[in-house]
């Protein structure tokens, strides 16, 4: 979150990123201290170590491309396990304030993020909370989810 606007989980490609997976494994990883993601096809083996008791993700795909960033969907089995400190929590806010006004959200385990039930997204959240085109991208990764397990039930994954 940042000037009271609900934000996605981002950053910028590093040396050591293989590729726009490895980036946003990295990111989340750092700025949650979430441990579902670096059990996630691509991570690095120093990630897959660390989270060895974690559950590996059902879901992690890329679902669209920008001229800068490219978007990627996660999904977590439960509410997803996490370190106590997330090595950038310096860069959330709390969102306590922000509950109220995201339908069905509660605080995540990791500093200054919010778990909101999918279902919960049907436009009711404030539009001044979100940063331009994030409800869109909301809407796709909801779709892009959809879609991944309705195909990993069709062929037994």
């Amino acid at each position: 979150v940042a000037a009271g606007r609900l934000a996605t989980v981002g950053g910028k490609r590093e040396g050591e990123d293989a590729d726009s997976r490895a980036t946003a494994i990295r990111e989340v990883f750092e700025e949650s201290g979430m441990l579902d993601i670096c059990r996630a096809h691509g991570a690095p083996p120093d990630l897959r170590k660390l989270a060895a008791k974690a559950p590996e993700p059902p879901i992690f795909r890329l679902f669209a491309y920008g001229s800068e960033v490219d978007w990627w969907v996660l999904l977590v089995r439960g509410r997803g396990v996490f370190q106590e400190e997330a090595k950038d929590r310096c860069k959330c806010a709390d969102v306590r304030e922000l509950l109220p006004r995201l339908p069905g959200a509660s605080p995540a385990e990791a500093f200054g993020h919010v778990w909101v039930p999918v279902k919960a997204f049907t436009g009711a959240v404030h539009p001044e909370l979100l940063m331009p085109g994030v409800m869109r991208r909301v809407k796709e990764a909801v779709f892009a989810l959809i879609n991944a397990n309705q195909t990993n039930e069709t062929d037994g994954s």
